[in-house]
């Protein structure tokens, strides 16, 4: 951990002591004091609420443009790089880095755009709560279950009990977007890029194999195909940018 994360996580663990501390009426009251780890949980619980409000007001102040845009700089911005130079010795660490990098750009867009599309229209959101088409139980926000108070301890209520389950989804696998994109909007979001799978197996095996394939073989990539995967990345984003805008101007 490096010093400012450790600095910053000592400063947490202070505010939360004192937090603590203070309910008791002991300011020398520690781990082992009765009644701490009651108030330790009630902490936590307060600092998620307070993190699912500053990410509810987030996306309400975004529009789902800026994301499309931010994905693109942020594209362009890898493209830069792998245009650079880089040693032999590193080529292929700087390869698969970017590789990687380029489908967590992706992965984090759809996401922040969904997100964006349920908080800024109801109708949207109650699509995706009631849709029919849903046949994959974890990806069914209407069959979830909550108890009534975990609605009212959430300030945002269901959009921010939405938010917080669709932080769980994986959106680098495209079955699941088309899946919320459907729900949401009630049709079938067609696209031409037929690679975007590939890109998002490739990932997997570097991330979850060491980049290595089933085979246990060695995948060597060139520059070429993180450019690929980049291009890929970028028209699939587009299209995705294009339905949206077809829809919700229909």
């Amino acid at each position: 951990m490096s010093s400012i994360k450790e600095y910053i996580f000592d400063l947490e663990e202070q505010a939360k002591s004192d937090w603590i501390q203070e309910k008791l009426g002991d300011f020398d009251a520690d781990e082992s004091s009765p009644g701490w780890s009651e108030l330790e949980q009630e902490y936590a619980s307060i600092m998620e609420s307070k993190e699912a409000e500053a990410e509810y007001l987030w996306y309400l102040e975004n529009s789902y443009s800026h994301f499309y845009e931010k994905l693109r700089n942020e594209l362009n911005s890898l493209h830069k790089v792998l245009k650079g130079a880089f040693s032999q010795s590193t080529e292929q660490v700087v390869l698969k880095m970017s590789y990687v990098h380029a489908v967590t750009i992706l992965e984090s867009f759809i996401s922040d755009y969904i997100k964006t599309l349920i908080v800024k229209n109801d109708y949207l959101l109650n699509n995706l709560l009631n849709s029919e088409s849903i046949s994959n139980k974890k990806l069914n926000f209407g069959e979830q279950r909550f108890a009534l108070k975990d609605v009212y301890n959430s300030k945002t209520g269901v959009v921010g009990i939405t938010l917080e389950e669709l932080s769980k989804v994986s959106f680098h696998n495209i079955t699941h977007v088309t899946v919320i994109l459907k729900a949401m909007f009630n049709s079938d979001f067609q696209y031409s890029t037929r690679d975007i799978g590939m890109v998002g197996n490739l990932r997997h095996d570097f991330v979850h194999r060491n980049g290595v394939d089933k085979n246990g073989k060695e995948i060597v990539l060139q520059v070429s195909d993180v450019l690929s995967a980049i291009e890929t990345i970028d028209v699939f984003a587009g299209e995705l940018h294009s339905f949206v805008i077809a829809e919700l101007n229909a």
